[in-house]
């Protein structure tokens, strides 16, 4: 193997290690943890061997020592019995802290990178409209909904039915068919709204909530601040079926960041 080839390999690794280190450290301190407890429990009946002699010994001499000076010296001569589990328990908590920092700063950073580009987007919708008008623009919406329900075809067992209505709806974010109707949206859109002034942060999940859908993972990760109210808008297709098929589409999308109303 050449010295080129070998670095290549090494660097190879390196970036893998690195992408899934949060991973890696997670497992280790947990494997870790579980060692601590096996290592404590072997370590116990010995420290108790220990302590049988130091007493008798103690008592062989007939000390009369104070229960802290006792303490002390029971401490002292089981210490490095321990001393192994509790480095393994360090070094355990070590990579679980170490995990935690790497997931933080990177969540952070596709924060900014998300909010970055959902910004970019708004700028370059606003020039499109400004540019081409907004019945074109509206146009080229329509057939991206149309798109989306193509690749996405609904599936009728897994319609969910929401218990108000029976209006065909797909869901922009989740790709999710539902029935419901466009009143009760709006109802929730404006609840919501009214809400961010006085709770200042509402959830992609709390509007799911408002329309009877079921959570999904990111729904409580996702969602708007006072300064991006909820503004929807609908596309309406027909989908194979002939079925008139509403796309709930997000103005504003939902927001990584949306809590943090600096």
């Amino acid at each position: 193997m050449s010295k080129a080839t070998l670095v290549t390999n090494l660097r190879a690794i390196n970036n893998e290690v690195c992408k899934h280190s949060p991973a890696i450290l997670t497992v280790l301190g947990l494997a870790g943890m579980v060692t601590t407890v096996v290592m404590a429990c072997k370590a116990t009946p010995k420290a108790n061997d220990i302590l049988d002699d130091l007493h008798e010994k103690e008592e062989e001499l007939q000390e009369n020592n104070s229960t802290a000076v006792q303490i002390f010296k029971d401490v002292k001569a089981v210490t490095p019995v321990y001393l192994p589990s509790v480095l393994m328990g360090t070094i355990s908590a070590a990579c679980i802290l170490g995990s935690y920092s790497i997931s933080t700063k990177r969540t952070a950073a596709l924060a900014t990178a998300y909010n970055i580009s959902e910004r970019t987007l708004r700028e370059y919708q606003d020039k499109v409209i400004e540019t081409i008008g907004e019945r074109k623009e509206e146009k080229i919406r329509d057939e991206i909904a149309k798109d989306k329900l193509v690749a996405n075809p609904p599936v009728q067992d897994e319609i969910i039915g929401t218990g108000d209505g029976n209006m065909l709806f797909m869901d922009g974010v989740t790709g999710r068919y539902f029935r419901s109707t466009v009143d009760t949206i709006r109802k929730a859109e404006s609840l919501l709204n009214r809400r961010l002034y006085t709770e200042m942060y509402v959830s992609l999940n709390d509007f799911y909530d408002e329309i009877n859908l079921p959570h999904c993972g990111i729904g409580d990760d996702v969602g708007w601040n006072v300064d991006n109210e909820l503004d929807f808008y609908f596309s309406s297709q027909l989908t194979q079926n002939n079925e008139a098929c509403h796309i709930l589409e997000y103005a504003i999308s939902p927001r990584y960041d949306y809590k943090n109303l600096m």
